[in-house]
């Protein structure tokens, strides 16, 4: 049995497209760069009797090299796969096989994947049926070809949106995000997106959560792994006519030319209205106040649907928030990105959901009354993570008019 940081490199190894550096593993385990060379040399004793070795490559690191497949996955099932538990329950299983067809560069075969997973040919096709439901919601289908296995068929936007809603649906911390996302890219590239996104976020005074910012830097590195390997986002005419205009456009545009240089990748205009579509499905700009009072930082349209949904709140649940100016404001602001999320089939995952479901239930609730007027509204379907988020918002006011509340004394 490999120790869980010998697991750890290898599995980065495995990951990796390029040399890894003992500098960026050292930092991803916290651990100096002598120690990983010393952890490299036990592993690569581990490695020579199954034909794999662990190559220093002059001036650019480690690479994990492979000379007999068979020998590799005779390691991975004696020394590495008991690391880790075995997918056994059926959503396990669904979501490992989820993750083999959405990282695959070709056919998967499911002979392959029944046999890593230990199961047999009839359970193997009732997994099948729970991936392709599983696939519905993002328009998805599997083709499957005689000989050859089976692929992910779509389009490439939803594609993106799956990898990232199964790839990294995780509850994590930025650096925990960024030693996961190496399946994707390499950490130095994850970093280098961070920081371009940092600089001209700043510069534009636009204003991104933590959860925000790590969804976005997520499907950057989509973005860029898909486009190394000739796949490209289709964008409606109509929305490539209306983006551009935006601030958000601007702010990807520049982004990506910075993005371009460091990474090696060019980006079409699609893929810059895509980021652009995430930033529009994300950020809130942050308005300045002109000496004759505040600019208007809510349109009409957005304002009458939040009183809408306040006085539908009031009516079905007698909260009595519609008086809360802090709660018209805030819900406001996070409605208007979170109807163009909706508008363009964006699902932005919610980390807090099920804390928020069971530490909030009267404000989960309002939040379903909200959606309904929502829906009835605008004619678009909102999801449960998109109820989450406003909940949060019902949440706070109903802390606040407790506060206003005093105690009631008794004996």
């Amino acid at each position: 049995m490999l120790s869980k940081r010998l697991a750890h490199i290898l599995s980065q190894l495995m990951a990796a497209e390029t040399p890894l550096t003992s500098a960026a593993l050292s930092v991803s385990l916290q651990v100096t760069s002598r120690t990983i060379r010393t952890d490299i040399k036990e592993l690569n004793e581990r490695l020579a009797p199954y034909q794999a070795a662990v190559s220093a490559v002059r001036g650019a690191g480690y690479e994990l090299l492979i000379n007999d497949e068979n020998a590799f996955r005779r390691f991975m099932k004696e020394e590495v796969e008991q690391e880790e538990p075995l997918a056994v329950l059926p959503e396990e299983r669904v979501r490992f096989i989820l993750k083999k067809l959405l990282l695959a560069e070709s056919y998967v075969k499911l002979e392959d994947l029944q046999e890593q997973l230990f199961i047999s040919k009839s359970t193997m096709s009732n997994d099948m049926k729970w991936v392709k439901r599983k696939l519905e919601p993002f328009d998805l289908k599997l083709e499957a070809k005689p000989n050859k296995g089976c692929r992910i068929k779509g389009s490439e936007m939803k594609i993106r949106y799956c990898m990232s809603e199964y790839l990294f649906n995780e509850r994590r911390s930025y650096q925990t995000m960024l030693n996961t996302a190496v399946t994707i890219l390499p950490k130095h590239e994850l970093e280098l997106i961070q920081r371009t996104m940092i600089d001209y976020i700043n510069e534009e005074k636009m204003n991104l959560s933590d959860i925000c910012m790590n969804n976005l830097i997520v499907h950057i590195a989509i973005a860029c792994k898909r486009i190394r390997h000739g796949n490209y986002v289709s964008v409606l005419p109509e929305e490539i006519n209306e983006i551009p205009r935006a601030k958000e456009y601007k702010v990807a545009k520049k982004m990506v030319e910075r993005l371009e240089g460091l990474l090696d990748v060019s980006f079409p205009q699609e893929e810059i209205v895509y980021i652009a579509i995430h930033l529009l499905g994300t950020a809130k700009m942050v308005q300045s106040f002109s000496t004759g009072g505040q600019k208007q930082i809510v349109d009409d349209d957005t304002s009458r649907l939040v009183q809408l949904m306040l006085k539908a709140i009031d009516q079905k649940l007698q909260l009595d928030l519609a008086g809360d100016a802090e709660l018209l404001i805030g819900l406001s602001l996070h409605l208007k990105p979170a109807i163009n999320r909706c508008k363009y089939g964006m699902n932005l995952r919610n980390p807090m959901l099920d804390e928020i479901k069971a530490g909030y239930p009267i404000a989960f609730e309002a939040g379903i009354v909200a959606s309904r007027v929502i829906e009835e509204e605008t004619g678009l379907s909102i999801h449960e993570n998109e109820i989450g988020y406003m909940a949060l918002h019902f949440g706070a006011a109903l802390e606040r008019r407790k506060m206003e509340i005093p105690p009631k004394r008794c004996l």
